[in-house]
């Protein structure tokens, strides 16, 4: 009895872990699409600022959402003085593959967590990773 029991949580406890176990950074591939998107066709797409904009992707990591209380995305300014059409990331509109941090008004130098607005996902900031 005392094995299946311990056998029973063992594997409640697996499951549970990994369900919450979901992280994952913005993919380098999109980069540049991400780039373009928020500052095509503008000064601020010379090699120096694409440097920054992959240091600040790169500490990005979208997650399973805790259920902690957190600030909403949506509550964040976007990025949008050069291109207007952006779009906040809510609800059914919310990709985790395609999310771009660059259009959020974000400070990349301090840790944040933001919940995606009508989803199972929070927003990660963490300017540790950087190092990783």
């Amino acid at each position: 009895m005392k094995k299946t029991t311990l056998l029973f949580f063992s594997f409640l406890t697996i499951c549970l872990s990994s369900h919450n176990a979901f992280s994952q950074r913005v993919n380098p591939t999109n980069y540049d699409k991400f780039i373009e998107e928020v500052y095509g066709g503008t000064p601020y797409m010379t090699d120096e600022h694409k440097e920054t904009y992959i240091h600040d992707m790169s500490i990005v990591v979208v997650k399973k959402w805790d259920g902690e209380k957190y600030p909403y995305l949506d509550e964040v300014n976007l990025r949008n003085k050069y291109n207007p059409n952006l779009k906040y990331d809510i609800g059914k509109d919310f990709s985790n593959e395609n999310f771009n941090p660059l259009k959020y008004f974000f400070n990349f130098t301090t840790k944040q967590v933001l919940i995606v607005r009508n989803t199972d996902y929070m927003i990660v900031i963490d300017p540790e990773l950087s190092a990783k």
